[in-house]
C-alpha cells in the first residue's frame, strides 16, 4: 500500500507524524491512511536530542509499537542509517521485521545534526551514500519503500547540487527522492525533477 501511495499514485497523499503508539492511534482515528515515524519526535519523546542520541534499537522498538497499535503503513525516518552501509542495511532489515512499510535515509554524516540547527552541515560523500542505498535496497528489495532524503539545501548548497545527488540516488535504487529545505515556500520545487522517480521538496 505505501509503495503505491508514494511511488505510483499521482494524487497527493498525506502521511501523519507519529512518535509513539498513542499518537499513531490518534492519527488513525483522524482518518490518515499512513504514518511518518519522525526521528526528531521519537528522540524528543525519549528525552534525547535529534542527534543520533537515541539508538537504532530504541527507534525500532518505538516503530513496532506504532505498527501494532495502528496496523497502518509506517514510513520511518532512519536518519542517515546510524553509520555506514552495514548499519543502514541492518536497520532496514530490523524495521521490516517489526512491520515498517519503508525507510527514509538522509545523506548526512554520522552522528547527524538536526537540519534546523546551525549552518553548513557536512554531507556524506555521494558515492558512499549511494552505496548505503544500494545495500538497503539489496536487503529489503521490493518489501519496503526506500526514500532518499537530500540535505544539500540545508547544507548551504544550491538546487543544482541537490539534483546531482538526486540523480545518483535514483540510480542507486531509491524509490522516491525528498529534497529537504528550510524555506516555508515551494518556490524551489519547480526545478526538482528527477527522471523516473517521484521527487518531493519539503
Amino acid at each position: 500500500m505505501l509503495r503505491y501511495e508514494i511511488c505510483s499514485n499521482r494524487e497527493l497523499s498525506y502521511l501523519m507524524e507519529a512518535h509513539d503508539a498513542l499518537s499513531g492511534a490518534i492519527a488513525k482515528r483522524a482518518g490518515f491512511k499512513g504514518l511518518w515515524a519522525s526521528g526528531l519526535s521519537i528522540a524528543c519523546s525519549l528525552g534525547y536530542r535529534d542527534a543520533n542520541e537515541a539508538s537504532w534499537n530504541q527507534l525500532v522498538d518505538v516503530v513496532e509499537r506504532i505498527v501494532d497499535s495502528t496496523e497502518l503503513p509506517v514510513l520511518v525516518d532512519g536518519d542517515g542509517g546510524f553509520g555506514n552501509f552495514n548499519n543502514g542495511r541492518l536497520l532496514a532489515r530490523k524495521l521490516r521485521q517489526r512491520g515498517a512499510a519503508g525507510i527514509a535515509l538522509e545523506d548526512s554524516c554520522f552522528p547527524k545534526m538536526n537540519s534546523f540547527v546551525g549552518d553548513r552541515h557536512p554531507l556524506a560523500d555521494i558515492d558512499e551514500f549511494s552505496g548505503r542505498l544500494r545495500a538497503v535496497k539489496d536487503k529489503v528489495a521490493d518489501e519496503s519503500v526506500l526514500v532518499a532524503r537530500i540535505e544539500a539545501l540545508i547544507a548551504g548548497h544550491g538546487m543544482d547540487k541537490a539534483i546531482l545527488r538526486a540523480n545518483a540516488y535514483a540510480a542507486a535504487g531509491a524509490d522516491a527522492i525528498l529534497i529537504h529545505s528550510r524555506k516555508s515556500t515551494a518556490d524551489e520545487s519547480s526545478r526538482s525533477r528527477v527522471p523516473g522517480r517521484t521527487a518531493y521538496l519539503s
